[in-house]
């Protein structure tokens, strides 16, 4: 592969985990996940994949992932159990994972989800002693029924299995540890 071409690569799948951090930062402030962050994070293993010598048919399984993440939830999503930027932002990173890690995944993203509710909920009991958790729109004390950035847990899950995606090449997963 040629230095442009490598070059491409490596930018291509830098735009995932960099995306990813942005969408999870940026839901934890504002508990909102923008759509452009999903596009790019969908869009970008594309090309990560095809530069990753990844073969036409296990990057259509990669996309079915996502669009079958995507329609399952739509379901919770018209039921108002999870929020659109959740949902868009769920598919678009199972576009990465792919089928084989994704029971994995989704375990990770309920363990990870199960954990921040009860971070939510400690920190509503501590916002008079520590008055910066104020300013965090999603931390009441009035425990869990006000709305929380799931996106959170979505995104550091889907960051955590990075190494294991087929896009990356062999050298970056050894390092990254997949």
């Amino acid at each position: 592969m040629s230095a442009l071409l490598t070059t491409a690569h490596w930018l291509t799948l830098a735009l995932y985990p960099l995306t990813l951090a942005y969408a999870v930062i940026s839901d934890a402030r504002r508990m909102i996940i923008p759509n452009w962050a999903c596009i790019t994070i969908a869009a970008a293993f594309l090309p990560a994949a095809l530069l990753g010598s990844v073969e036409l048919t296990a990057i259509a399984w990669h996309y079915g992932v996502g669009l079958s993440l995507f329609l399952a939830g739509l379901i919770l999503f018209f039921r108002g159990l999870m929020g659109g930027g959740d949902l868009k932002l769920l598919a678009a990173a199972g576009v990465w994972i792919g089928r084989e890690d994704l029971w994995f995944y989704l375990f990770l993203v309920a363990l990870l989800g199960g954990g921040l509710a009860l971070a939510v909920l400690i920190a509503g009991k501590f916002q008079e002693k520590l008055p910066f958790l104020g300013s965090l729109p999603w931390i009441k004390q009035s425990g869990m029924t006000t709305p929380f950035p799931y996106g959170i847990a979505i995104g550091l899950a889907a960051i955590f299995l990075f190494s294991r995606s087929p896009a990356l090449p062999p050298s970056w997963a050894a390092v990254l540890g997949g």
